[in-house]
């Protein structure tokens, strides 16, 4: 799993129940454990089309965020392999800064690099 890689929203938790004393048959509880055990393999993210859902989720969230501040208005951040890219261009080197800094808040622990262009207007 990557590093800061989060569970989907929808990855359903499963509690598991112990055996202890009359009413409850061991087979009861094995078939749990392993019910948990095969919904926990269905939401690893392992999958192909798993991890490019997540990183189609991460890079929405990066954008919505640096939609909010017209600054950002010429940046779009895309996300590959669990790692977030900051393309287009900003007028200073603090609205770089700026925008790393909320791209690491809304990246949902990915790495993000800057490929921005730095050119004043």
């Amino acid at each position: 799993m990557p590093e800061g890689w989060v569970p989907p929203a929808d990855c359903p938790r499963v509690p598991v129940a112990v055996a202890s004393g009359t009413g409850t048959s061991a087979r009861a509880v094995w078939l749990v454990g392993l019910a948990g055990l095969l919904l926990a393999a269905g939401c690893s993210g392992g999958s192909q089309a798993q991890k490019a859902a997540l990183d189609q989720d991460v890079a929405r969230d990066v954008n919505w965020e640096l939609r909010k501040d017209a600054r950002f208005a010429e940046v779009h951040a895309s996300c590959a392999g669990g790692i977030v890219a900051l393309r287009g261009r900003v007028d200073s080197r603090g609205v770089e800064a700026d925008a790393l800094k909320i791209a690491q808040t809304s990246a949902h622990g990915a790495r993000v690099l800057s490929e921005l262009e730095i050119r004043p207007r």
